[in-house]
């Protein structure tokens, strides 16, 4: 599908995923139902590597991968424009890998509020991730300490040098006031956290 108006006038087109409730599962419906794509087929069953080689395979049309995976994976797909990419979505808002920098943000074809709350809900649990939690009623003062020692650890050369010596990547942590504020802004809606339920299920995606 070489352009985004090709894409949404196809109908059943067949995404890839891992299982329902997956990240890239997840954010592959969203896509879909943000794009407003016609009927899509969801697959499920594969492994990140071997949705690549779906894809390769023609058994299914799309999919969706982190840009760090991409870039680094399938830099042979980019160098010769070998697959099509149509929107991603930035994390932490504003945010773009350069390799991507021309692909526009998925929140450029949210076609309401609601659609953009819901774009919403999904980058803050990107962004925050797997957050540490204390018990209510902690004191501010060890609250502080916490933070204090997480900005050191984060912003320490060394933890930088390591983390890139076991993952191979580059390391994004947020700070503590940060995460703090991603988690404060989350939207909170009924309506909202009701279509997300929905795009991230295994049922049709909610209707726009």
């Amino acid at each position: 599908m070489g352009t985004i108006e090709k894409l949404r006038a196809a109908t059943g087109i067949r995404v890839g995923g891992q299982s329902v409730g997956f990240s890239v599962y997840n954010e592959a419906r969203l896509f879909s139902y943000i794009l407003g794509l016609k009927a899509p087929k969801f697959v499920t069953g594969y492994s990140g590597t071997e949705l690549d080689v779906a894809l390769q395979r023609g058994e299914i049309d799309a999919r969706s991968s982190a840009a760090d995976s991409m870039a680094k994976r399938n830099r042979e797909w980019l160098d010769k424009g070998l697959v099509h990419f149509h929107a991603s979505i930035e994390v932490p808002k504003g945010e773009k890998h350069p390799r991507f920098a021309q692909v526009p943000d998925l929140e450029t074809f949210a076609g309401s509020g609601r659609d953009r709350k819901v774009l919403a809900l999904q980058r803050a649990f990107r962004v925050t991730g797997q957050p540490f939690v204390l018990p209510p009623k902690t004191a501010r003062e060890h609250v502080k300490v916490l933070q204090a020692a997480f900005r050191k650890t984060y912003e320490d050369p060394q933890f930088h040098k390591e983390y890139k010596k076991f993952t191979a990547d580059e390391p994004t942590p947020l700070l503590p006031e940060n995460h703090e504020k991603a988690i404060q802004e989350i939207p909170q809606e009924p309506e909202v956290i009701g279509i997300f339920k929905q795009v991230i299920g295994a049922g049709p995606l909610p209707s726009r």
